[in-house]
Order: C-alpha cells, then sequence, then structure tokens
C-alpha cells in the first residue's frame, strides 16, 4: 500500500471531523446554498472548470441539469455568465463576490472551526498547508479530464 495515500485518507477525517458544519438543504435560497449548488460554487473556482460543458461533465451531470442549476445560481447572484471573446457561443462561469460569501457560509467546512485552526500554525505553516490541499485540487481537476 502506497503510505502518502494512507496518510491522507488518516489525516482528512480528523481535519473533516474538527470543522464539519451541519447543514442540509435541498434548494438554494438567499444565503444559503444545496449541497449540490454549493458543489458547483466550489468547482468554478478552478480556472479549467469554468465552462458550462467542461463542469458538467467533470460533475458527471448532464449539460441541460447544470444548464437549470446555474441560472439558479444567476438568479440568486452567486455566479455571472459571460460570454467567449473569440466565440459568442461558448459561455465562461465566473463566481461573484456574493457567491464566495454564500459558499464560504455553506462549506462543509465551518468557517469558524477552521480558521480557529489555522490561526494554530505559523505563516509558512499555513501556506504549505494550503499549497498542499491546492495540489490534491489541482490533481483532482487534471484527473477529471482523463476520464
Amino acid at each position: 500500500m502506497d503510505p502518502d495515500v494512507l496518510q491522507i485518507q488518516m489525516l482528512y477525517p480528523r481535519i473533516y471531523i474538527a470543522c464539519h458544519a451541519d447543514h442540509v438543504r435541498a434548494a438554494s435560497s438567499e444565503g444559503i446554498l444545496s449541497a449540490r449548488d454549493a458543489t458547483i460554487l466550489a468547482h468554478l473556482q478552478d480556472d479549467g472548470l469554468t465552462s458550462p460543458s467542461t463542469l458538467a461533465k467533470h460533475l458527471s451531470v448532464s449539460k441541460a441539469t447544470l444548464s437549470e442549476a446555474v441560472a439558479g445560481l444567476i438568479h440568486l447572484g452567486y455566479v455571472a455568465s459571460e460570454t467567449h471573446q473569440d466565440d459568442e457561443r461558448r459561455k465562461r462561469l465566473q463566481l461573484t463576490e456574493k457567491g464566495l460569501a454564500a459558499l464560504s457560509r455553506s462549506s462543509v467546512l465551518d468557517y469558524g472551526k477552521l480558521k480557529r485552526l489555522l490561526d494554530k500554525l505559523s505563516s509558512e505553516e499555513r501556506r504549505s498547508a494550503i499549497h498542499g490541499l491546492s495540489l490534491l485540487a489541482s490533481a483532482s481537476s487534471r484527473e477529471a479530464e482523463v476520464e
């Protein structure tokens, strides 16, 4: 067995349990997101997943399903849709400031609990932790492109 895989499998649950937020919503509303919508917003932070078709493929949902969800997020002011400069048929989805705030409130990791953990780290440790998570997130995006 790969010791790095085992290490992450042991470490991540400790973070999740320490910082987990308890909330389940079936539909998004002003200020609170459903789990599905929170997942969509979280993926919009990845530049490689900002086109609707790429994001739909990555999330394993139909384009129509994603389109309906994105329309609701645009209506709530959480997402902006921009037309691609070179091709008006192509769209680019972007998280708004309001969307970022809603994502933070709806994350599976409670903002306050996570902030307290990060505050226990030095600046260098904090940057290292974020860098490590960023590397794993980037690898997950590359993995999604292969599938």
